[in-house]
């Protein structure tokens, strides 16, 4: 009898609960029909404002698919570019990985895109710069490409070209870089011009023990009289290579240097040890006041051919300009730290 009360007591139990649970749940869709039917007047009455809701929310979600394809693309384009530089320099994982982040982080201070930055990079690779030296020089070949005439892709084959002929650290490459900036601000030549005419009398430049500075100085001045690099490297590497010799051998022809540079045989064979480009300028000058005798000055040193005579009369004409590149030229490299 008891157990059958007991039943009977929990069926009624469940029986309330069963009754409580289907009024909420009918309360919950009333609820809800409630509010599709406010959300159905609300549509109907402002029909154009949630066109609008829908238009925004189409654009932004357009955004920022948008947003993600443009980053997959950059990563996909970088990858590419970055194969590129692998191709020319190798190293650990751990090295290489250095140098892909200090490539990468130029591209977020300086003017150029990731591929503009890996492709110079690569050249100077190719070019045989050091995996420890690539990313400073690509900085600097990238400074080149945006402040001067020349493209970052030329100006790391003409800058690496010339540093291997004269020997340079590859620590000095700022201090060329802006050595030769200066010198095409301040001259009748760009830095194309100094460059390509510089590539041409570097060997000649070394021999005589010319400095980067003296090189790059006198090509700028060669350049300013508006003869072209191949014409005029050729001759003034002549020239170079013809002094050398005559100081080198005692040569007669010290007299005829020395005296149209207003100096003694002795002087100016002493002049040149020391400061080559000193005896050039000087002897320059020297030229420009002798008028058509410069010519019989110039047949009695053996350099009479035209593009030679040609070059040194045309540097004659303007030999203040000379003097002036070349202290430019060594200030701007003394200055300026690599």
């Amino acid at each position: 009898m008891n157990e059958s009360r007991s039943v009977v007591v929990r069926l009624r139990v469940e029986m309330e609960q069963w009754k409580k649970s289907w009024a909420d749940a009918v309360h919950s869709a009333d609820v809800a029909k409630a509010k599709l039917a406010a959300l159905n007047q609300s549509l109907l009455k402002n029909s154009r404002a949630w066109d609008q809701v829908g238009s925004t929310m189409l654009r932004v979600g357009a955004a920022a698919g948008t947003g993600v394809g443009v980053a997959i693309k950059a990563a996909v384009d970088w990858e590419t570019a970055w194969a590129g530089v692998t191709k020319t320099t190798s190293g650990t994982a751990k090295q290489m990985g250095e140098l892909e982040h200090q490539l990468r982080e130029m591209a977020t201070t300086m003017p150029a895109t990731h591929q503009e930055i890996a492709a110079t990079a690569e050249a100077a690779g190719q070019l045989g710069v050091a995996r420890k030296d690539i990313a400073e020089f690509t900085k600097v070949m990238v400074m080149l490409g945006e402040t001067t005439n020349l493209t970052a892709d030329e100006a790391a084959t003409s800058m690496q070209q010339f540093m291997n002929i004269m020997g340079t650290a590859p620590s000095r490459v700022g201090k060329l870089g802006s050595a030769l900036v200066a010198l095409g601000n301040n001259g009748a030549s760009t830095e194309k011009q100094i460059i390509d005419m510089a590539q041409r009398i570097a060997g000649a430049g070394r021999i005589a023990g010319l400095t980067e500075a003296n090189v790059l100085s006198l090509a700028n001045g060669i350049a300013s009289t508006g003869i072209n690099a191949e014409l005029g490297g050729t001759a003034m590497s002549k020239v170079l290579i013809k002094i050398s010799k005559d100081v080198a051998t005692n040569s007669s022809n010290l007299a005829t240097w020395g005296k149209t540079s207003d100096m003694t045989a002795k002087q100016f064979a002493d002049t040149w040890r020391s400061s080559p480009t000193q005896a050039i300028s000087a002897f320059i000058a020297g030229l420009s006041t002798q008028g058509q005798k410069g010519f019989v000055t110039l047949s009695k040193l053996g350099l009479s051919g035209a593009n030679v005579s040609q070059t040194l009369l045309n540097m004659a004409g303007s030999s203040d300009k000379l003097q002036a590149s070349l202290k430019l030229g060594d200030k701007a490299i003394t200055k300026t730290s690599a």
